[in-house]
Protein backbone atom coordinates (compact mmCIF):
# COMPACT_ATOMS: atom_id res chain seq x y z
CA UNK A 1 0.00 0.00 0.00
CA UNK A 2 1.09 3.66 -0.40
CA UNK A 3 1.10 5.80 2.78
CA UNK A 4 -1.38 8.82 1.78
CA UNK A 5 0.31 11.23 3.39
CA UNK A 6 4.23 11.24 0.43
CA UNK A 7 2.74 8.65 -1.83
CA UNK A 8 5.47 6.23 -0.50
CA UNK A 9 4.79 2.38 -0.59
CA UNK A 10 4.76 1.57 3.10
CA UNK A 11 3.10 -1.93 5.38
CA UNK A 12 0.36 -1.94 7.65
CA UNK A 13 0.66 -2.67 11.48
CA UNK A 14 -1.78 -5.50 12.50
CA UNK A 15 -4.39 -3.16 13.17
CA UNK A 16 -4.20 -2.07 8.77
CA UNK A 17 -2.95 1.73 10.38
CA UNK A 18 -0.51 3.05 7.73
CA UNK A 19 3.09 3.35 9.28
CA UNK A 20 5.49 5.63 7.22
CA UNK A 21 8.69 6.10 9.27
CA UNK A 22 9.74 8.41 6.43
CA UNK A 23 7.18 11.25 6.49
CA UNK A 24 5.57 10.79 10.17
CA UNK A 25 8.91 13.17 11.52
CA UNK A 26 8.32 16.00 8.95
CA UNK A 27 6.68 18.84 10.71
CA UNK A 28 5.96 22.23 10.07
CA UNK A 29 6.04 25.90 12.20
CA UNK A 30 2.62 26.49 13.34
CA UNK A 31 2.73 29.73 11.94
CA UNK A 32 3.58 28.50 8.26
CA UNK A 33 0.25 26.93 8.04
CA UNK A 34 -1.74 30.04 9.17
CA UNK A 35 -2.89 30.92 5.55
CA UNK A 36 -3.34 27.20 4.80
CA UNK A 37 -6.46 27.59 7.57
CA UNK A 38 -7.28 30.61 6.17
CA UNK A 39 -7.74 29.62 2.71
CA UNK A 40 -9.84 26.69 3.73
CA UNK A 41 -12.02 28.74 5.52
CA UNK A 42 -12.58 30.60 2.59
CA UNK A 43 -13.03 27.64 0.72
CA UNK A 44 -15.98 26.30 3.38
CA UNK A 45 -17.88 29.39 3.08
CA UNK A 46 -17.51 28.75 -0.76
CA UNK A 47 -19.24 25.35 -0.41
CA UNK A 48 -22.19 26.90 2.13
CA UNK A 49 -22.73 29.35 -1.09
CA UNK A 50 -23.25 26.16 -3.34
CA UNK A 51 -25.44 23.10 -4.12
CA UNK A 52 -23.42 21.23 -1.84
CA UNK A 53 -24.22 23.00 1.76
CA UNK A 54 -27.20 20.32 2.30
CA UNK A 55 -24.63 17.56 2.70
CA UNK A 56 -22.47 19.01 4.94
CA UNK A 57 -23.94 19.17 8.81
CA UNK A 58 -21.28 19.92 10.93
CA UNK A 59 -16.89 21.11 10.58
CA UNK A 60 -14.72 20.41 13.21
CA UNK A 61 -10.72 20.41 13.60
CA UNK A 62 -8.51 18.08 15.54
CA UNK A 63 -5.00 17.31 16.26
CA UNK A 64 -1.82 18.69 16.93
CA UNK A 65 -3.10 22.14 15.32
CA UNK A 66 -6.28 22.15 16.84
CA UNK A 67 -4.64 22.26 20.19
CA UNK A 68 -2.09 24.87 19.54
CA UNK A 69 0.92 23.05 19.28
CA UNK A 70 3.94 25.36 17.83
CA UNK A 71 5.22 22.42 15.62
CA UNK A 72 2.28 20.61 13.14
CA UNK A 73 2.23 17.43 10.79
CA UNK A 74 -1.03 18.65 9.08
CA UNK A 75 -3.87 20.55 9.99
CA UNK A 76 -7.36 17.88 10.44
CA UNK A 77 -10.38 18.52 9.62
CA UNK A 78 -13.35 16.47 10.57
CA UNK A 79 -16.55 16.95 7.95
CA UNK A 80 -20.06 15.79 8.99
CA UNK A 81 -22.15 14.60 6.49
CA UNK A 82 -26.07 15.55 6.46
CA UNK A 83 -27.31 11.51 5.42
CA UNK A 84 -31.01 13.38 4.31
CA UNK A 85 -29.29 15.87 2.27
CA UNK A 86 -27.07 13.59 0.81
CA UNK A 87 -29.53 11.48 -0.25
CA UNK A 88 -32.01 13.84 -1.86
CA UNK A 89 -29.25 15.49 -3.90
CA UNK A 90 -27.96 11.99 -4.89
CA UNK A 91 -31.87 11.41 -6.27
CA UNK A 92 -31.70 14.90 -8.01
CA UNK A 93 -28.18 14.36 -9.84
CA UNK A 94 -29.40 10.71 -11.08
CA UNK A 95 -33.09 12.44 -12.20
CA UNK A 96 -30.69 15.47 -14.00
CA UNK A 97 -28.63 12.38 -15.25
CA UNK A 98 -31.57 10.59 -16.75
CA UNK A 99 -33.73 13.82 -18.01
CA UNK A 100 -30.60 14.40 -20.56
CA UNK A 101 -31.82 11.57 -22.57
CA UNK A 102 -35.66 11.88 -22.40
CA UNK A 103 -35.56 13.16 -25.78
CA UNK A 104 -33.53 10.02 -27.47
CA UNK A 105 -35.23 7.12 -28.78
CA UNK A 106 -35.26 3.48 -27.62
CA UNK A 107 -32.27 2.39 -29.50
CA UNK A 108 -30.00 4.45 -28.39
CA UNK A 109 -27.13 5.66 -31.41
CA UNK A 110 -23.60 7.06 -30.17
CA UNK A 111 -23.98 9.93 -32.12
CA UNK A 112 -27.05 10.86 -30.86
CA UNK A 113 -25.99 10.60 -26.78
CA UNK A 114 -22.30 10.56 -27.05
CA UNK A 115 -22.53 14.69 -26.69
CA UNK A 116 -24.59 14.62 -23.54
CA UNK A 117 -22.14 11.72 -22.27
CA UNK A 118 -19.47 13.89 -22.91
CA UNK A 119 -20.85 17.22 -20.95
CA UNK A 120 -22.45 15.09 -18.32
CA UNK A 121 -21.94 15.55 -14.62
CA UNK A 122 -20.51 12.08 -14.55
CA UNK A 123 -19.20 9.59 -16.96
CA UNK A 124 -20.48 6.30 -16.99
CA UNK A 125 -17.32 4.77 -17.93
CA UNK A 126 -15.87 5.92 -14.56
CA UNK A 127 -17.84 3.09 -13.04
CA UNK A 128 -16.30 0.49 -11.26
CA UNK A 129 -18.55 -1.85 -12.71
CA UNK A 130 -18.75 -0.44 -15.73
CA UNK A 131 -18.79 -2.76 -18.51
CA UNK A 132 -20.61 -5.34 -16.12
CA UNK A 133 -23.97 -3.51 -16.34
CA UNK A 134 -24.08 -3.54 -20.15
CA UNK A 135 -26.62 -6.24 -21.61
CA UNK A 136 -23.89 -7.59 -23.97
CA UNK A 137 -20.95 -7.93 -21.49
CA UNK A 138 -20.53 -11.39 -21.02
CA UNK A 139 -22.45 -12.63 -24.38
CA UNK A 140 -20.65 -14.52 -27.43
CA UNK A 141 -21.27 -11.09 -28.90
CA UNK A 142 -18.72 -8.97 -26.31
CA UNK A 143 -15.13 -9.32 -28.00
CA UNK A 144 -13.87 -7.04 -24.58
CA UNK A 145 -10.42 -8.38 -23.46
CA UNK A 146 -10.86 -9.89 -20.09
CA UNK A 147 -6.87 -8.45 -19.73
CA UNK A 148 -7.91 -4.62 -21.49
CA UNK A 149 -10.35 -3.66 -19.27
CA UNK A 150 -9.52 -1.25 -16.46
CA UNK A 151 -11.46 1.92 -14.39
CA UNK A 152 -11.63 4.75 -14.19
CA UNK A 153 -12.58 5.26 -17.91
CA UNK A 154 -12.69 2.86 -20.60
CA UNK A 155 -13.10 3.58 -24.27
CA UNK A 156 -12.84 -0.15 -26.04
CA UNK A 157 -16.85 -0.69 -25.71
CA UNK A 158 -17.35 2.54 -27.90
CA UNK A 159 -14.73 2.72 -30.55
CA UNK A 160 -15.17 -1.34 -30.96
CA UNK A 161 -18.23 -2.87 -29.96
CA UNK A 162 -19.82 -4.66 -32.38
CA UNK A 163 -22.93 -4.27 -31.33
CA UNK A 164 -23.12 -0.45 -32.23
CA UNK A 165 -24.65 1.02 -28.80
CA UNK A 166 -23.25 -0.50 -25.83
CA UNK A 167 -24.50 2.08 -23.06
CA UNK A 168 -25.59 0.72 -19.84
CA UNK A 169 -29.21 0.93 -18.05
CA UNK A 170 -28.24 3.20 -15.75
CA UNK A 171 -28.72 5.94 -19.31
CA UNK A 172 -32.77 5.50 -18.26
CA UNK A 173 -33.11 3.26 -15.15
CA UNK A 174 -31.61 3.19 -11.94
CA UNK A 175 -29.30 0.52 -12.15
CA UNK A 176 -27.25 -1.03 -8.98
CA UNK A 177 -24.43 0.67 -9.22
CA UNK A 178 -25.43 4.35 -10.02
CA UNK A 179 -26.04 5.48 -6.85
CA UNK A 180 -22.84 4.59 -5.38
CA UNK A 181 -21.11 6.18 -8.28
CA UNK A 182 -23.17 9.61 -7.80
CA UNK A 183 -22.15 10.01 -3.66
CA UNK A 184 -18.46 9.15 -5.11
CA UNK A 185 -19.28 11.62 -7.43
CA UNK A 186 -20.56 13.99 -5.45
CA UNK A 187 -17.76 13.51 -2.51
CA UNK A 188 -15.30 14.37 -4.95
CA UNK A 189 -16.56 17.40 -5.94
CA UNK A 190 -16.34 18.21 -2.21
CA UNK A 191 -12.77 17.77 -1.77
CA UNK A 192 -11.99 19.59 -4.51
CA UNK A 193 -13.45 22.43 -3.39
CA UNK A 194 -12.07 22.25 0.27
CA UNK A 195 -8.96 22.22 -1.01
CA UNK A 196 -8.80 25.00 -4.16
CA UNK A 197 -5.27 26.75 -3.90
CA UNK A 198 -3.36 24.14 -3.78
CA UNK A 199 -3.14 23.98 0.17
CA UNK A 200 -3.25 20.27 0.46
CA UNK A 201 0.44 19.38 -0.15
CA UNK A 202 3.29 21.40 1.01
CA UNK A 203 7.29 21.13 -0.59
CA UNK A 204 9.29 19.96 2.18
CA UNK A 205 12.30 18.98 -0.09
CA UNK A 206 12.87 19.93 -4.25
CA UNK A 207 10.25 17.72 -5.90
CA UNK A 208 9.06 16.05 -2.56
CA UNK A 209 5.67 16.85 -1.45
CA UNK A 210 3.74 15.85 1.59
CA UNK A 211 -0.60 15.95 2.57
CA UNK A 212 -0.79 18.93 5.06
CA UNK A 213 -4.21 19.06 4.72
CA UNK A 214 -6.12 15.95 5.72
CA UNK A 215 -9.99 15.86 5.59
CA UNK A 216 -11.97 13.20 7.76
CA UNK A 217 -15.65 12.87 6.67
CA UNK A 218 -17.66 11.10 9.05
CA UNK A 219 -21.63 11.20 9.74
CA UNK A 220 -20.47 12.05 13.68
CA UNK A 221 -17.97 12.99 16.36
CA UNK A 222 -18.60 9.46 17.71
CA UNK A 223 -17.74 7.65 14.39
CA UNK A 224 -14.26 9.89 15.06
CA UNK A 225 -13.59 8.72 18.64
CA UNK A 226 -14.63 5.59 17.93
CA UNK A 227 -11.60 4.53 15.19
CA UNK A 228 -9.15 7.06 17.35
CA UNK A 229 -9.81 4.84 20.17
CA UNK A 230 -9.32 1.62 18.05
CA UNK A 231 -5.83 2.80 16.57
CA UNK A 232 -4.87 4.77 19.68
CA UNK A 233 -6.42 3.84 22.64
CA UNK A 234 -4.19 6.35 24.96
CA UNK A 235 -4.39 9.01 23.03
CA UNK A 236 -6.67 11.90 23.97
CA UNK A 237 -8.64 13.40 21.33
CA UNK A 238 -9.56 17.09 21.45
CA UNK A 239 -12.31 18.48 18.68
CA UNK A 240 -13.39 22.18 18.03
CA UNK A 241 -16.16 22.48 16.38
CA UNK A 242 -16.26 25.59 13.85
CA UNK A 243 -19.28 25.26 12.06
CA UNK A 244 -23.07 23.31 12.52
CA UNK A 245 -26.48 23.59 10.70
Amino acid sequence: MNCERCGREVETNRIGVHECAYCEGIKFDRESFIPLEEQFNLNFQNVLQSDLKPIVKALCMFGSYAVGRPQCGDIDYLIMIDEKGLKRLVEDEIDAFHSQFDLIDDVLEQSGSQPIIDDSFWDYRTCSEYPDCLDCHGTRRCKLPKDDYNAPLNTFCLERCEKGDPYPVCLDVDCYYLEGEVKNYIFKRLLRMLTEGDIDYREYAPGQKVKVIDIVKKNSVKELIEEFQRTDPEKELKIVELWKK
